[in-house]
């Protein structure tokens, strides 16, 4: 399993940094913030003007910090959850705060609705991608490249990660893996362990 590590000094962390929302879908990200502190990270969290956010499970946090006071070059990764993303597609701060962390060829995570994010900001152009999201919801057709769309359940197209929703340990996993953070070994012993799975040994095999 993902192993603990001692904390290091504020300057040598690096940071990831998670958008949250009203209506975020916290189950799908929460598996990856864990992961990450684990290996060493920052968490931070970030809101519009820092309010206050009710996760979908009715779970209240109170972000970090406001998306206006961002440094966009102090991360290694922007990660965005599914749930009621969509009234934030338009917003030109957070767009380009996605914008320039892929310019600066860090990593941009995002899971089920969260997609929809990226492809707002231009970034997820000719790229392949996974999502919950479906071109049949005529509220959502417009939102996506659908040509794009993978039936798999993690998609990585260069420095970008989405997943559909139901993958959220996998999509922690493979945040973890493209970071190079995994031990040998220790990226299946995850998965088996957060998705509870009993491994039939040799002995049973036989």
């Amino acid at each position: 399993m993902y192993k603990c590590v001692e904390s290091k000094g504020a300057d040598e962390m690096k940071k990831a940094l998670f958008f949250l929302f009203d209506g975020f879908a916290e189950f799908e990200v929460n598996l990856a913030s864990l992961f990450l502190k684990s290996k060493g990270f920052e968490i931070v969290t970030a809101s519009v003007d820092n309010a206050t956010v009710t996760g979908e499970g009715g779970f209240q946090c109170k972000p970090h910090i406001s998306i206006d006071g961002i440094i966009a070059k102090e991360y290694e990764i922007l990660i965005v959850p599914g749930g009621e993303i969509f009234h934030h597609l338009e917003n030109p701060k957070l767009l380009s705060l996605a914008r320039e962390i892929n310019e600066q060829n860090k990593w941009l995570a995002a899971i089920c609705a969260g997609t929809a994010l990226l492809q707002a900001a231009d970034v997820l152009q000719n790229k392949r991608f996974s999502t919950s999201l479906t071109p049949e919801v005529e509220s959502l057709a417009h939102l996506h490249e659908w040509k794009y769309k993978q039936s798999t359940d993690v998609t990585v197209d260069g420095k970008i990660i989405t997943a559909v929703g139901s993958a959220y340990v996998e999509f922690a996993a493979e945040i973890i893996k493209q970071l190079n953070l995994f031990d040998e070994g220790e990226e299946k012993e995850t998965l088996l362990y957060f998705k509870n799975i009993k491994e039939l040994s040799n002995k049973t095999l036989a």
